[in-house]
């Protein structure tokens, strides 16, 4: 990938949805290029699906990611297994046995029982737990889904570019009811539209680093600052409300001396307390309780 398609990537993480035409004035490029370039990360198994989902600030739920080395041998087994759990969202597998899994928690109460389970069938030494710091979350009185909008969302499921069109045809309403609905979704943060993203299917290089920062620094800002300067070779920075010095970062090189590069530059930075690199082998993503719900929600 060149910087085009990882920014069209990216892009379209945030928003599915976004129109060929956007991106190409976004990017000085033509429609047919960009039609072009994101067909190719289809074809390629970069981009697997066009996500559509309700959206997690709207049911206030928490992103939790748990990683460690695993001392397991039959490390696809135990993936199969963590991903069973309805609340195991994505799996990452890194160098060493290392695993990276994210979860969904309706409540923050489900966060012993489900990191326990993580830790035991994904045989986890010395784990990390860490909560994402979430943004702020939708009042819930300013969220009223109808059974109309999870039915948009459900027709969007595995597919968010489906044409309005299409979506009326198949909900047997009109199409400006169905995009007046989208509209006002999208507007409000209720629906998440997004992709399921492959970068390691790429002759690239993608890798974690965990940057532990100095006393008194705050990981939220800085995490900004990082992603200012460094977008799209930082393609994600996470920071962890109950790991306040702690960044958890994926980094997008061609080479892997420009791995060693950047690191060596972070490292000069005055609020760097150390960092610890893991590249990236595999990603696995799994249907979870949001998947359910949304369907309880229809028959509903």
């Amino acid at each position: 990938m060149d910087k085009i398609d990882m920014l069209l990537n990216l892009d379209l993480i945030k928003n599915s949805r976004i129109s060929y035409r956007t991106l190409a004035d976004k990017y000085d490029l033509s429609v047919n290029a960009v039609h072009k370039r994101i067909k190719n990360n289809v074809e390629s198994g970069i981009i697997k699906n066009f996500t559509s989902k309700i959206s997690l600030k709207s049911l206030n739920a928490f992103q939790v990611v748990i990683f460690g080395k695993s001392k397991s041998s039959e490390i696809e087994k135990n993936i199969q297994i963590l991903g069973k759990n309805k609340k195991t969202y994505q799996i990452v597998i890194a160098a060493g046995n290392y695993l990276y899994i994210s979860g969904y928690l309706q409540d923050i109460s489900e966060l012993d029982t489900y990191s326990s389970f993580i830790i035991k069938e994904g045989n986890i030494e010395k784990p990390t737990i860490g909560l994402i710091s979430q943004s702020k979350i939708l009042n819930k009185d300013d969220i009223n889904l109808k059974k109309l909008d999870y039915k948009i969302i459900y027709s969007l499921h595995k597919n968010s570019r489906k044409k309005i069109n299409d979506i009326a045809d198949e909900i047997k309403v009109s199409s400006k009811t169905i995009k007046r609905y989208l509209s006002k979704m999208i507007e409000e943060g209720s629906i998440e539209l997004s992709i399921d993203f492959y970068p390691t299917v790429s002759n690239d290089i993608f890798t974690f680093y965990h940057m532990t920062l100095n006393e008194n620094k705050s990981n939220i800002q800085i995490a900004k600052q990082i992603l200012k300067k460094y977008y799209p070779r930082v393609i994600g920075a996470w920071t962890f409300s109950n790991l306040p010095n702690q960044i958890l970062m994926n980094i997008w090189t061609n080479t892997i001396s420009e791995i060693h590069d950047f690191e060596n530059e972070l490292k000069k930075k005055d609020y760097v307390q150390n960092i610890f690199s893991n590249m990236l082998y595999d990603f696995y993503y799994f249907d979870t309780w949001r998947d359910e719900l949304l369907i309880k929600k229809i028959k509903g």
